[in-house]
């Protein structure tokens, strides 16, 4: 697995999860659940990352 794709699941997990027991905003409600801005927020990620991958790469990344 690419490094690149290993940090951007990574990255798309923890907005999903949210923070953990000993995080500085665990006690935070808001932290705890995903909120409909985070699927919107992954989609546009998703779309801004195949959109480089397509403007840098210049093939299909999918």
């Amino acid at each position: 697995m690419q490094f690149w794709a290993l940090l951007g699941l990574a990255g798309l997990v923890l907005t999903f999860t949210g923070p953990g027991r000993y995080a500085a905003d665990a006690s935070r409600g808001w932290a705890t659940r995903p909120l409909a801005s985070a699927w919107v927020f992954a989609v546009i990620g998703l779309a801004g990352a195949a959109g480089a991958w397509l403007a840098v790469g210049g093939g299909n990344p999918f």
